[in-house]
């Protein structure tokens, strides 16, 4: 059981950076870790803690639940949607209501449209 979370966490991560078009090396520097780490943990060879887990979070700029959301069985498609709607939560976090009501006046046109 462990081991099939580690192999799917392995996924998540790489295609998280991947989908950002982030190298090993980037995603390590803006998670203050070092390359050879992120490489472990996406091949399954490192686990990690919790506070890595919120630093990778973080340098990938996902909420740490995005990070650790991982189904049995892969839907990029939903992946993809719960991380733009993730992303654009993440954006709306900071703003003013008025501002946070024009957003959503303007996603039901584009959702009615």
């Amino acid at each position: 059981m462990a081991d099939t979370v580690v192999r799917r966490f392995a996924a998540r991560l790489h295609n998280l950076r991947s989908e950002r078009s982030m190298t090993q090396e980037t995603l390590a520097a803006r998670a203050n870790l070092h390359p050879s780490y992120i490489s472990g943990l996406e091949r399954g060879r490192q686990i990690p803690s919790l506070s890595t887990l919120e630093q990778l979070a973080k340098g990938l700029n996902v909420a740490l639940p995005v990070l650790v959301d991982f189904p049995e069985s892969s839907n990029k498609a939903k992946d993809r949607v719960r991380e733009e709607l993730e992303l654009i939560a993440m954006s709306l976090k900071n703003c003013d209501v008025a501002t946070v009501r024009k957003a959503r006046k303007i996603i039901d046109l584009l959702v009615s449209a």
